[in-house]
Parts: C-alpha cells; sequence; structure tokens
C-alpha cells in the first residue's frame, strides 16, 4: 500500500517504478518461465474518519491505492 497526495501522482508514481531498470530486470527475471500474473488491479482509498490519521489532527492530503494481484 503506498500513498498519494491524488489520482494522477498515483499513476505518476506507478508509472516511475515500473520504469526504475532495477525494476525492470526483477521482473524480467521473475516471468523467465511465463507471465506469474493474470492480472493487478488498482484500488483507491481515503482514511476513515476514525482513522488514526485524522484523529491525530493532522490534515493529511493523502490517498492510499493498494494493488490485488490476481495470479
Amino acid at each position: 500500500m503506498r500513498a498519494h497526495a491524488s489520482r494522477e501522482e498515483a499513476k505518476k508514481n506507478w508509472d516511475a517504478l515500473r520504469a526504475e531498470p532495477e525494476w525492470k530486470k526483477g521482473a524480467g527475471e521473475s516471468e523467465v518461465n511465463g507471465k506469474i500474473l493474470a492480472k493487478v488491479d488498482s484500488v483507491f482509498m481515503e482514511a476513515a474518519d476514525y482513522s488514526p490519521i485524522k484523529e491525530s489532527g493532522v490534515q493529511s492530503p493523502y490517498r492510499f491505492s493498494a494493488r490485488r494481484v490476481i495470479l
């Protein structure tokens, strides 16, 4: 799970991760014998009213995204 300032920022961050040479190398090596993932879903969430993030009194500009991986 990662925190992002907006959905646009989340897309930018995930695109940057996928562009990193080390990530590309690891992804390629993990798929030597074929694809290991059938699908990846992105889910965007905001902190609930009772979340410690909100209870702390600190205004958090963040939205959270999680990736669900389907094998």
